[in-house]
């Protein structure tokens, strides 16, 4: 049997209705000029490997009960914004809508990890469901920084690990720059419009 139990059709509602929402952002918040505050975005169901591993990390019992008491990124969903500005309008847009509850807002942009991951994290829930579900809101640059450090935490006996993690917060803090660069130039043409 499942550890989601017989509540997985609920997850996929979350996953449907949370797609919807999305869709509905990018209709509302697309500019005159056709431009998009979302690039690009991805729904799941987190694995259940995944999740036993999560709950086995964090100390909770691998129980059904536990799975939906403990883990607030069943459902996830990562939204990926061309630029910084997008993050925020696409933010302002999930917690604005009536049928969204925000439970907390982690925000890694303002306040990098010390590894120099960024992103801003929301634990939500809509109003009508007690499942809440994670979503990710980042830049391009933070999504690739982000896809590249994955890849490299999971990859066992990395040589040279310490300089490594040196080199990615580098290049994090490199990404970081070139977004505020691209924000400025991303102003400046909307200033000529």
């Amino acid at each position: 049997m499942s550890i989601y139990g017989d509540r997985i059709s609920q997850l996929e509602t979350v996953v449907s209705k949370g797609n919807t929402l999305i869709q509905n952002i990018i209709k509302n918040e697309t500019n005159k000029n056709g431009i998009s505050p979302i690039e690009y975005y991805k729904s799941r169901i987190k694995d259940e490997s995944s999740l036993i591993d999560k709950l086995k990390r964090k100390g909770f019992p691998v129980t059904m009960e536990s799975v939906y008491t403990n883990i607030h990124d069943l459902v996830g969903f990562r939204i990926v914004c061309t630029y910084i500005s997008g993050v925020q309008q696409v933010a302002k847009a999930i917690i604005s809508n009536e049928n969204i509850e925000l439970i907390e807002s982690k925000d890694y942009i303002k306040h990098p990890k010390c590894n120099g991951y960024r992103s801003l994290h929301l634990i939500v829930k809509f109003k009508d469901s007690d499942v809440t579900f994670e979503i990710q809101l980042r830049t391009i640059a933070m999504d690739s920084w982000a896809s590249l450090e994955h890849q490299m935490k999971y990859k066992k006996e990395i040589k040279h690990k310490d300089l490594i993690v040196a080199e990615l917060k580098r290049c994090a803090d490199e990404m970081s720059s070139t977004d505020l660069t691209m924000q400025a130039i991303y102003d400046l043409i909307k200033e000529e419009n």
